[in-house]
């Protein structure tokens, strides 16, 4: 289970292998994260993280966890 830092719209594609995250209040603008497609329930939502995160901090694109 992840518990973010802030206030967050999260983007759950059921049919894509990322998820999109846009913090309200951090300087990171979109955090992508690589993962499996989205399954859900009516209590939760279920992706795995694969470890390769593209973020977009002050309009600068980074990749993270390439390794």
């Amino acid at each position: 289970m992840t518990t973010f830092p802030c206030d967050a719209v999260v983007f759950f594609p059921h049919e894509a292998w990322w998820t999109a995250l846009w913090p309200t209040n951090q300087t990171t603008e979109l955090h992508v994260d690589i993962s499996t497609p989205s399954t859900r329930s009516d209590a939760e939502i279920i992706t795995i993280d694969l470890d390769l995160d593209v973020v977009v901090i002050d309009g600068q694109v980074d990749v993270l966890d390439r390794d």
